[in-house]
């Protein structure tokens, strides 16, 4: 019901667009030709991935996911810090042992995950960074802005609060 209105609403506003048109009917909805996505290619798919790792949301994110991948380090024993614990940790715990072996849990520092997440934040830091040094640089070297005459908060329209000399 609220369709058919708001299509005699625009008919009504602008009548010359809609002449000879009749409204959808209201039991199957209008549906909008959807356009084939283009193709972009290699490199634009390279610089769609370079926007998207160096924003400052991509940056947040790995810095979480971080944080998360340390959880383990801290929680289980690490190989490089007391070997022994690790092999009898994974003695004790069989099958699951074995498994959070071979996904790097106990050397989580060095694994192969940890050290691609580091390095994406590196990268993606780096990608933030760089951009905007130039216009940084341009700002801290430029003389401050003047303060406005006759500021409220200024010196110069202050009274004087020492008394008046008397003589």
């Amino acid at each position: 019901m609220r369709r058919e209105e708001a299509n005699e609403t625009l008919m009504k506003t602008f009548p010359d667009q809609h002449e000879g048109r009749k409204p959808a009917p209201s039991s199957k909805p209008a549906r909008a030709a959807k356009a084939a996505p283009a193709s972009i290619g290699f490199v634009g798919m390279l610089r769609w991935a370079w926007r998207q790792l160096t924003t400052m949301r991509a940056a947040l994110i790995l810095l979480l996911i971080l944080a998360l991948a340390a959880i383990p380090g801290s929680l289980l024993p690490q190989r490089i810090q007391d070997p022994i614990r690790v092999n009898t940790f994974i003695e004790e715990n069989g099958s699951w042992g074995e498994f959070l072996d071979r996904l790097q849990l106990f050397d989580v520092y060095s694994s192969v995950w940890f050290s691609s997440v580091y390095i994406l934040l590196m990268i993606s830091l780096v990608g933030c960074v760089l951009p905007r040094t130039a216009q940084h640089w341009r700002a801290m070297r430029q003389a401050p802005p003047k303060a406005p005459a006759g500021c409220p908060g200024c010196r110069a329209t202050r009274p004087s609060s020492s008394p008046p000399n008397k003589r």
